[in-house]
């Protein structure tokens, strides 16, 4: 502690605390007091050394601050950054910083379902290290998360990380955004599983604040995703094995600029199917055939589309050459002004890959809206 001779700064205004995500709220060298976590008046102040450099008085250390942050949108659509398990800990001295925010909460509220998917956060950052999301670990509604503690291996996820920040481009906007990928149970224990058989869960969480150029004011989005796997043998005649896929796939998304939600959407498909796999001579093939249900509902135009998918995939590896085929049709009806519509797509591709050097592929798409 500096003598009390030591010139000092000092101001008899709050200080205040902002973190990445609250800084990227405003285009200013700050953000709004409303954003920001303020301190008690005269708690800190800023000793000036004999070189002139500066140095804080104490460090800062906050620890559950009760009032959270909302970075976009509203209750039950949009974003928000909550504090109350969080401990942050900042010091400035005259030739050293070190930052360490521990707890940060980042949740996605999406159709109108609070907290639905979000990330838990370790932020650190020092002279000597460059600033980084040290450890994130995934969140998901409750009720899901209930559900996954009774699947073995699928409650417990771990800790992903270190993503190193880097928030801004040449324009100056500010910009945070944390994308994470995870697979349960992880490959090494899949790779137990017998050979052709097996489940995976795959969850994926990408949230992303920031200024929006054009109006200034604070935008956010959040994709959460989650896909189910499954390939159960059913029997096997001679060299070849049939086997049935099922699959399932939500993913919800969100979009707001200055707290009004400009795009939000659920899309829902759930697939089954048929397959075949085995040996021609020294070859090897598969094929499947499968059917399944989709379902997307736009939130912000109250439209819900329903309809199927189709899809056929077969392969062939002649060892030098590896030839593969998919075909995909899906259709979705609705209600538009009265009519019933519906949109389609179908798709053909094809990959062949020559001494694992040379691949060649070729595809062909056709997508239409036609009215009833």
């Amino acid at each position: 502690m500096p003598a009390a001779s030591v010139p000092r700064l000092e101001s008899g205004y709050k200080s205040a605390l902002a973190d990445i995500y609250a800084r990227s709220t405003s285009k200013g060298a700050f953000p709004p007091p409303g954003n920001t976590i303020e301190m008690t008046a005269g708690s800190n102040h800023f000793d000036v050394g004999p070189g002139g450099k500066l140095a804080l008085s104490l460090a800062v250390l906050i620890n559950g601050h009760p009032t959270p942050l909302r970075l976009a949108g509203n209750t039950g659509h949009g974003t928000t950054l909550i504090y109350d398990t969080a401990t942050i800990t900042l010091k400035l001295q005259e030739e050293r910083w070190e930052a360490d925010f521990t707890g940060l909460r980042l949740w996605s509220d999406i159709s109108g379902l609070e907290r639905i998917s979000g990330s838990e956060m370790r932020i650190v950052g020092s002279t000597e290290q460059r600033p980084q999301i040290a450890e994130i670990k995934t969140l998901i509604l409750q009720e899901i998360e209930d559900i996954l503690q009774y699947i073995p291996l699928f409650g417990a996820r771990g800790t992903q990380g270190p993503v190193d920040l880097g928030a801004s481009n040449a324009k100056r906007e500010l910009k945070v955004e944390v994308e994470l990928k995870l697979t349960v149970p992880p490959p090494a224990v899949i790779a137990t599983f017998p050979a052709g058989s097996g489940v995976k869960l795959t969850l994926s969480v990408k949230q992303s604040t920031g200024i929006d150029l054009a109006t200034g004011g604070p935008k956010a989005s959040a994709i959460f995703g989650a896909e189910l796997e499954g390939k159960v043998p059913l029997l096997s005649v001679g060299v070849a094995a049939v086997f049935l896929i099922i699959t399932g796939k939500v993913t919800f998304s969100l979009t707001s600029v200055s707290a009004s939600v400009t795009a939000e959407k659920l899309e829902l498909m759930a697939f089954v199917g048929i397959g075949v796999e085995g040996k021609i001579g020294p070859f090897k093939a598969y094929a499947f055939l499968g059917v399944g249900f989709v379902l997307v509902y736009d939130a912000i135009a109250h439209q819900t589309k329903y309809g199927g998918l189709v899809a056929l995939e077969a392969g062939v590896n002649l060892v030098i050459v590896s030839v593969k085929i998919r075909a995909e049709l899906k259709g979705l009806v609705y209600k538009d002004a009265g009519a019933t519509k519906c949109d389609y797509d179908g798709s053909v591709k094809i990959e062949v890959d020559i001494f694992l050097f040379f691949s060649i592929s070729a595809s062909y798409q056709v997508t239409e809206t036609t009215s009833f």
